[in-house]
């Protein structure tokens, strides 16, 4: 707990056969645990985004929302995954119910990720962008926009954004 990011690696022996890059890694983490049932609700809706499948304007996109919280040490973990809604450009996600604990551990101020994926059955799931936030700014946004970033797209000739996500009528 008291080393640095409360974050313990530790290399294990692979054995012989074993497929891989031949380091094995265990990682263990601490964190206080803050004592709350608070459950985060909103409803979160996606505007615009990119055409990942198909040709030009008839093409398509399967879109989820990945929301991710920020460690000490700086890392990111997965806390919440959307259904997918298939070949939609501007999907509605209804009644969404995340737990406060997993969400931001009760610290409404601790850094989030969202990014928005489009979904590939064979699982080679294509990044549409994301930003970073907070749940406070989630709550306090009242239906204004985020810009979705895809950073692969950074500098590229008429790049501008891969389209907006919105955190509608959010509470605790």
């Amino acid at each position: 707990m008291m080393s640095h990011g409360s974050k313990l690696e530790i290399d294990l022996p692979v054995k012989l056969g074993v497929v891989g890059n031949g380091r094995t890694k265990l990682i263990v983490r601490g964190e206080s645990v803050a004592s709350t049932r608070d459950i985060f609700v909103c409803n979160m809706q996606l505007n615009n985004l990119t055409r990942k499948n198909g040709l030009g304007i008839f093409g398509k996109s399967d879109p989820y929302i990945k929301i991710s919280r920020k460690f000490e040490d700086g890392s990111f973990t997965t806390v919440w995954t959307s259904q997918h809604i298939m070949s939609n450009l501007n999907p509605l996600y209804k009644n969404i119910k995340i737990s406060m604990l997993p969400l931001c551990n009760g610290d409404v101020d601790k850094e989030l990720a969202v990014d928005v994926y489009d979904y590939d059955p064979q699982g080679n799931h294509l990044p549409m962008g994301g930003f970073k936030t907070t749940c406070r700014e989630l709550l306090e946004s009242n239906g204004k926009p985020f810009t979705l970033i895809e950073t692969a797209k950074i500098g590229r000739f008429m790049y501008s954004n891969s389209g907006t996500f919105k955190c509608l009528s959010s509470k605790i």
